[in-house]
């Protein structure tokens, strides 16, 4: 035999040898071949060694990212061809490989080593250190180049080294001495290395070993070994004998064992502690033995979903509250088992054996193990969770849930890149780390890994969206009346603000209008929620000038668009002051009564606005004044020369008072001197003899003083005339003062725009007349809102939506009747929102409005009205969108199908049905009533199903043994909101009956049953099922009669075995009697075959 058919041999009796216990399950290695290149190889052996190398990786898992290789060639120098993370397919390595091109040179083994130790063994070129590295050198010619020195530093590495000598020309000791040991060395020619390279390479790539899938693997006593039991109450037992030691990767099928005693007992699976004396319980499976199957065989197979993934190495025990129930024979071997009071143990916790009760016997009891191709799922990925910026470190976010069907030790992951969230993956709980950032969305993937086989699953993702409330302003809209001679700051309005995920708002006046005016006003923190408005000193207020002030103030968090109020300020006229002490008919006396210095008055004012007063002169003569004014803001007067010497008859003085603002009408007062006779005389007529008014004057408004006097100090008597005798809008106060009077002028309607009015003065003895002109102007007046806030609401909708009222009813008025007007709309970031009508100021949706997608369900605006004159007033609108029933509710899918038992125990749980509502609001996003549509019922009109929306748990509500395999059941469940008008939703809902299978929610997105609605699937399936059942007939027949020949020398009867249920068995009968009418329903066949097998029921066999 040829070392080539050798090793053959050795590869195929190797794999053939392990099929009774299990097979080679995938592992992680990094392997790297180190290739020669020298001038020895040359072309066409070099091209045979790449075929090798083709060959060769195409046997290993590299598809599935167990395996990882890299390649490079040496001669006197080295080269890297390709890294370790370089390919992950085999066909592109292969393509990489026989793209090689050859070179020259001689042959340095120990530095290729070097090289491929320190520059491709390396985390950023593809190692893992989770992985084997194993390192193969490829050679035909003879080296002296520190081989040996460097594969000790390699060994130390870590490295496993593989050496393959090729032809004879080799130094054949060095290449041993480098290896592993004497078994990791090769020889053999370039004519056979394509056959040789790949299987000894692959012989040497390690692996788990996995138990077998066809008759199974046992491990632990003998059920024949019952002649002691012990009386201990609660205690736990792990066998430590070398039959009882797992040495595979799988799942237990099945437990056999001899109870002596009825009671619970959980059947345990301890794992040991690498470098401890201690043990971790990695699951378990919970039995209630009753007393009608004691002292039996009792074999109890494991459903689905409770099975226990176990490893090399792992240890069988059990536990039992009670007195014990398994049995054991004392054994003279190595049988040393190990007895413990632990009590209760949780999966998970780690117990110390350093202490134990050592006792030495063959227990009763075994299990059989399986290949554990359970698979793994994701619960509830690909959801996005919306959280508040505002949310503290700690906060939980959501529980992401990975699924087994088996009990194993799972290795979870989360990636999660911006290091903000934590996840518990005991608990599934997913929390934050850090402060999210408003408008970051997150995204976590997750893995896991099954410990046996390295079954992984991955691309599970949670999506977290960071998201923040705009603050509100509570206190604006705001307004306010202020005199116009307000001189002094105040506080004219106190701020206030509300945010849900902020503690601090910064706010600020962000116009004024008009905006000469903006220095006026300052806004002052109070606090992080609350700010003064605030007038400034002097504002320099003007009634005539400006009526109203508007304040637009802003608010923002930093992290939304500002939010804005308006404050309006109204200013009053100033009330003119009013001198309160002039004589009626003046002062006569002697001039020699009259001295220097003499008080002449002191003059009084009232003014409600006011108290502090200026007083002036504004007339005095008709000659020189023989008086001055000692002090101008007490009004005290005095004589500044003696009136002995005056030789005229008298005088006339007049005096004015104004309060800053308003300067009142000058009182006049006449001093007549005993002994002289004067003629009337005027003191003051408007300049020029012309008057003009604007037709927006105030009614009552005074315009001027028409001033007169006589020495003599006689009665005077003044006559008033105008044109055509028309007083409509004037009228005389006092015999002096010309007002408008209460008809408001109005241009437009007026007969005339210029009325003369003629004054006649007599003293009885003579009279003097004049007069003057009244001209009215026409100015543009801005319109003005009589209502200033105004409120239009609309259901969400689609763009052209009407806001009613259509168009709001607007009140305003323009005393200018020809002006015509149009309407502007400002509602800051949201007018895009809607459509305007600037004629008719008509408000419709400008596109889709839709709260529940994040349309403002409120929008304060400003409307604005226009004259011609672009002369405008402004009032507050507010915009109530109001949220509808346009969302049903919605199941997570369209179609789910599940597989069933029809012994399934009632109350299971089937699966979960995920119902949810897109509305925003109560309650149209409330579920009002779900049930059942198409559903049979039982004989009492029960329903088999039923439905929790609390839970969301689809559950068996009867027995269902009325259904067999192959039958099905095909019905749907609806939902409806409690919105109006109410809406709906249909989910189709399929139950398939399997054989002895219990199952969980398998759910689907297709329509159920268009696999086995096709003709030609079905007549192969037909055939195929009829031949499988024929021979699972066979053998369960040949298997019967086998047990049956040995069933007599079991202790306890003849019986065999004998079913156990984990709970104790029921009285009723098995079935009912042959003429049971239930027994001649013919269920429904199923038209498609099952989704997916998941749980088998809890069953004994």
């Amino acid at each position: 035999m040829t070392m080539v058919d050798w090793i053959l041999f050795m590869v195929v009796t190797f794999q053939f040898f392990n099929l009774g216990q299990g097979g080679c399950g995938p592992s992680q290695s990094d392997i790297i071949f180190v290739t020669d290149e020298s001038g020895s190889v040359g072309a066409p052996n070099f091209q045979l060694t790449l075929e090798a190398l083709r060959d060769t990786v195409a046997l290993l898992d590299i598809n599935s990212g167990n395996v990882r290789v890299g390649v490079m060639c040496f001669q006197s120098s080295q080269r890297t061809i390709f890294h370790l993370n370089a390919y992950t397919s085999v066909t592109g390595m292969q393509t990489a490989i026989m793209n090689i091109n050859y070179n020259s040179g001689g042959t340095k083994i120990g530095s290729a080593m070097e090289f491929t130790r320190q520059n491709m063994f390396v985390s950023s070129k593809g190692d893992r250190a989770s992985a084997t590295n194993i390192m193969v050198v490829l050679t035909d010619g003879v080296s002296n180049d520190n081989e040996r020195s460097e594969a000790d530093l390699a060994k130390a590495a870590g490295i496993v080294i593989i050496s393959v000598g090729i032809g004879n020309n080799l130094d054949v000791p060095m290449l041993i001495d480098i290896a592993q040991d004497s078994s990791h060395y090769l020889q053999t020619e370039y004519s056979q290395l394509a056959v040789t390279l790949s299987a000894f390479v692959q012989s040497k790539v390690p692996c788990p070993w996995y138990c077998d899938t066809g008759g199974g693997f046992e491990r632990g006593g003998d059920v024949s070994k019952t002649s002691s039991l012990n009386s201990n109450t609660g205690v736990t037992y792990i066998l430590e004998d070398t039959l009882s030691t797992i040495s595979c990767c799988g799942s237990i099928e099945s437990w056999t064992f001899y109870p002596k005693r009825s009671g619970s007992i959980y059947l345990q699976i301890w794992r040991p502690v690498s470098g401890s004396s201690s043990y971790k319980l990695v699951g378990y499976n919970y039995l209630y033995v009753h007393s009608s199957n004691t002292n039996r065989i009792v074999k109890y197979t494991v459903p689905d979903n409770e099975r226990i993934t176990v490893n090399d190495g792992d240890k069988v025990g059990w536990y039992s509250p009670g007195q014990e129930i398994i049995p054991y024979t004392s054994s003279s071997g190595s049988n040393n088992q190990k007895r413990f009071s632990w009590g209760v143990t949780t999966v998970g916790t780690t117990k110390s054996v350093s202490s134990s009760t050592t006792i030495n016997a063959q227990f009763a009891i075994k299990l059989n193990l399986e290949n554990d191709t359970s698979e793994l799922w994701f619960v509830n990925s690909g959801r996005t969770i919306h959280l508040y910026d505002s949310a503290p470190s700690g906060t939980p976010v959501y529980n992401f849930v990975i699924g087994q069907r088996s009990q194993d030790m799972l290795t979870k992951s989360m990636s999660d890149p911006s290091g903000k969230f934590t996840w518990n993956s005991d608990t599934g709980s997913v929390s934050t780390s850090a402060t999210l950032v408003t408008g970051q969305t997150y995204v976590m993937t997750f893995t896991a890994r099954k410990t046996c086989l390295n079954t992984t699953i991955s691309g599970g993702s949670l999506s977290v969206t960071a998201s923040n409330t705009p603050p509100r302003i509570t206190s604006l809209p705001a307004v306010m009346t202020l005199s116009e001679n307000q001189q002094t700051s105040i506080t004219l309005h106190v701020l206030t603000v509300e945010d849900d995920t902020d503690n601090t708002v910064t706010c600020a006046i962000e116009s004024v209008d008009p905006s000469s005016a903006t220095s006026n006003f300052v806004l002052n923190g109070a606090s992080s929620m609350s700010y003064n408005l605030v007038l400034n000193d002097n504002p320099g207020f003007s009634y005539d000038t400006t009526k109203k002030y508007t304040i637009k103030l802003s608010c923002n968090d930093g992290k939304n668009s500002p939010v804005f109020g308006y404050f309006k300020l109204f200013l009053q006229r100033n009330v003119r002051p009013f001198l309160s002490n002039i004589p009626a008919t003046g002062y006569s006396y002697s001039a020699s009564s009259r001295p220097n210095m003499t008080d002449f008055i002191t003059l009084a004012t009232t003014d409600p606005d006011n108290s502090q007063f200026t007083y002036a002169f504004e007339y005095c003569g008709p000659y020189s004044c023989p008086l001055w004014m000692l002090d101008d803001t007490t009004g005290l007067v005095e004589y500044n020369q003696s009136m002995a010497g005056w030789w005229k008859g008298g005088f006339n003085v007049g005096f004015s008072v104004t309060d800053g603002q308003t300067k009142s009408k000058t009182r006049y007062i006449p001093v007549h001197l005993t002994g002289y006779r004067y003629s009337p005389s005027f003191i003051s007529l408007p300049t020029v003899n012309n008057i003009v008014i604007n037709e927006n004057i105030p009614p009552n408004q005074y315009l001027f003083t028409v001033t007169f006097y006589d020495l003599d100090v006689d009665t005077l008597t003044p006559t008033f005339t105008i044109t055509n005798g028309d007083w409509t809008y004037f009228t005389i106060k006092d015999n002096t003062d010309v007002y408008t009077s209460n008809t408001q002028i109005d241009y437009e309607t007026l007969p005339r725009t210029n009325y003369y009015i003629t004054v006649v003065v007599s003293d009885g003895t003579s009279t003097v007349s004049n007069g003057f002109r009244i001209h009215i102007r026409d100015i543009n007046e801005a319109p003005t809102f009589q209502t200033i806030v105004y409120t239009v609401t609309a259901n969400e909708g689609a763009a052209g939506t009407q806001l009613s009222p259509y168009p709001p009813a607007y009140v305003f008025t323009d005393v200018d009747a020809t002006d015509s007007h149009f309407f502007t709309l400002d509602c800051g970031a949201n007018t895009s929102y809607f459509s305007f009508d600037h004629t008719s100021g008509s408000i419709s949706f400008g596109r889709v409005v839709d709260v529940d997608t994040g349309a403002p369900r409120m929008v304060s605006c400003n409307v604005t009205v226009y004259d011609k004159g672009y002369l405008t007033d402004t009032a507050d609108l507010y915009i109530i969108i109001y949220d509808v029933n346009d969302n049903a509710p919605r199941f997570d899918q369209k179609y789910y199908t599940y597989s069933l038992s029809p012994g399934v125990s009632l109350g299971t749980v089937v699966g979960l049905i995920t119902l949810t509502d897109a509305d925003l609001t109560a309650p149209h996003n409330s579920i009002g009533r779900v049930w059942f549509e198409n559903q049979p019922t039982d004989s009492s009109g029960q329903n088999y199903f039923s439905y929790d929306n609390v839970t969301k748990e689809f559950a068996v509500a009867q027995n269902l043994s009325l259904y067999f395999f192959g039958s099905y059941l095909e019905f749907q469940l609806k939902a409806r909101d409690l919105g109006s008008p109410p809406l709906e939703s249909t989910a189709n809902i399929v139950i398939l009956f399997e054989p002895t299978t219990t199952t969980v929610a398998v759910t689907t997105t297709e329509t159920p049953g268009s696999f086995g609605n096709d003709a030609k699937n079905t007549l192969w399936m037909t055939a195929v099922g009829m031949g499988g059942i024929a021979l699972l007939a066979t053998g369960s027949y040949v298997a019967v009669k086998a047990f049956t020949s040995s069933a007599s020398s079991i202790p306890g009867g003849s019986s065999g075995l004998i079913n156990v249920s984990s709970s104790p068995p029921s009285s009723d009968p098995v079935a009912p009697p042959p003429d049971d009418p239930k027994q001649e329903k013919k269920p429904k066949k199923a038209k498609s075959k099952g989704r997916d097998k998941v749980f088998r029921d809890s069953n004994m066999v």
